[in-house]
Parts: C-alpha cells; structure tokens; sequence
C-alpha cells in the first residue's frame, strides 16, 4: 500500500488511466453497504483503500487555500445558564479540555482536543446546533499569520475520475451525522487523518471542509497548540439565541486580568468595534 503524495506530478497521468470509470463507482456502491459499525478503524480503512487503490497504489492531490493576515474566524461555546460562571479563564476561550471529550467529531477521536471554527457566524451557529433560548458565547479570532489549510471536499479537477474520486472522500467526510450516532464520524476522521494530514507549519496549518447545512460555507479546524501561535483571541460575545440565525448580545468579553479571569462587560456596540471592526453578522440589538 503505497500513498504516492510525493510523486503527484510524475504519476497522476499514469495513475488516471488505470482507472475504470464504471468500476469506481462500483467499488464506491460496495463501500457505502458495508456495516461500518462493525469494521474496526483498520479494517475500515482498508476498505477505502480498496476503493482508491489501482496495483496497489493511488495518488491523492491536495488543494490549499491561505487566508491572509487580519482573516476572522469564529466559534461559539454552549453556556447552560446565562451568567459566566463556566468561563472562569482564558483556556475556556479555547479548544475543549480533551478529558471532555467523549466522542468523535468531524475530525477528532474520543480524548483528542481540537479548535473548530467557522468562516462566518451563520456556520457556526448550525454546526453547534443552537436552540431557542439557548445562551452561548461566540469567540472572535482574528489570524496574526497567513494560514495555509488544506482543502477537504472541495473539487478543482476537470477529470471526471479524479472528480469522482475527490467527491467519494468529499461524500464520506461531509457525510450528516446525527446525535447518537457519532460513530459514524470515525470514517471522516479517518479520512482526515491519513489522507490530508500533512507535516504542520511546513505544509499544512488547519483543515478546510464545508459545512454540512451549506457546501458553500465553510469551517476550519487547528490543532490547539498550533492554533493558538496563529490566532488571537479579539473578545466574545456572550449572547442569547433566538429564531432563524438570530441573536440577542447580553453582554462583551474584552481580555483578562492579571489573574487570567475574563473581562466581561454589559452590552456595548463600541466595545464590539473594538474587538471586531470588521465584524458584520446581524443581531437583534434588543434582548430577546
């Protein structure tokens, strides 16, 4: 089993015309009936490969984007009550502890922490699946260095071969995964980790991946330790959620204490163009 990322440009051709159309898509069919609940990760894995695999090799092209300098990116944190006794320090302004972690997500295994975000404040509110009435704080990052993601399930190829083949691991790793049934994303994390891993900070900064609800939105995942050499934290906002993407701010987070604890303040639509001048999501500017 060979994984041919450093012979891209010499082999794709070769690698292209060894494929059967039709029998791609067969081999795609048969990996969608498998009973994955039942494969364990290595034999899971061993069942894409077959998949990708002509004489024993593949070639799999990554895409990147960068995003300049001064790029936001948000992500919001439930709260159960609308005080802010559960952010008590700059670390809950962050990725997860990974002890809280008891399942998998899109991209992590069970006690593995990593930083999602979102492009916009829309895609993050659908991925963290906010309710009516729910209370929430949405952090505000801004990237003090150029990020380079590589691309999950974004096609830039005219070969309808390599089309099909970006679009089996686009379909797999997007796949919706309901509560209850986060096993399901043992395949996406799978997929990230052995296909679009690549060596950090040389290659590779974040994740890219579309949002479930809208292909065309997108979110971006780090690793803590790297996200946080890359990002700063410009303030939160600690908000009510109402209907339809809408929001009522309560009050604003804007830095820490000498002790680290948060300062946060009531409701102020100057302190938000602090921490956010670029900012343009629309709210509700009266409570909910």
């Amino acid at each position: 089993m060979v994984n041919n990322l450093d012979l891209i440009k010499s082999d794709i051709n070769e690698y292209l015309d060894k494929i059967n159309l039709k029998e791609l898509k067969t081999r795609i069919r048969n990996f969608r009936s498998l009973p994955r609940h039942k494969l364990s990760d290595k034999e899971l894995m061993d069942e894409v490969y077959k998949v990708l695999e002509i004489d024993n090799h593949f070639i799999l092209q990554p895409h990147f984007r960068t995003y300049p300098v001064g790029s936001y990116f948000y992500r919001i944190r439930k709260l159960s009550q609308p005080n802010i006794s559960e952010l008590r320090s700059e670390n809950d302004f962050w990725n997860v502890p990974k002890d809280l972690i008891t399942y998998y997500q899109r991209l992590n295994q069970p006690k593995e922490s990593l930083l999602y975000t979102a492009l916009d404040v829309e895609t993050a509110i659908v991925e963290t699946r906010l309710k009516e009435n729910d209370f929430f704080c949405l952090m505000i990052y801004e990237n003090i260095k150029p990020i380079k993601a590589v691309c999950i399930g974004t096609s830039f190829s005219e070969d309808l071969r390599l089309i099909e083949i970006e679009d089996f691991l686009a379909e797999e790793f997007c796949k919706p995964v309901g509560i209850g049934i986060e096993h399901f994303y043992r395949t996406s994390e799978l997929i990230a980790k052995n296909f679009f891993d690549l060596p950090p900070e040389e290659v590779q900064d974040a994740w890219e991946y579309p949002s479930v609800q809208d292909r065309k939105k997108f979110n971006i995942c780090f690793r803590p330790q790297l996200g946080k050499k890359l990002l700063k934290l410009n303030g939160s906002l600690i908000c009510k959620y109402g209907r339809e993407n809408t929001f009522a701010p309560l009050a604003v987070q804007d830095g820490f204490g000498e002790d680290l604890t948060p300062n946060i303040y009531h409701f102020d639509e100057n302190l938000v163009k602090k921490i956010a001048p670029k900012f343009t999501c629309e709210y509700r500017k009266n409570p909910l």
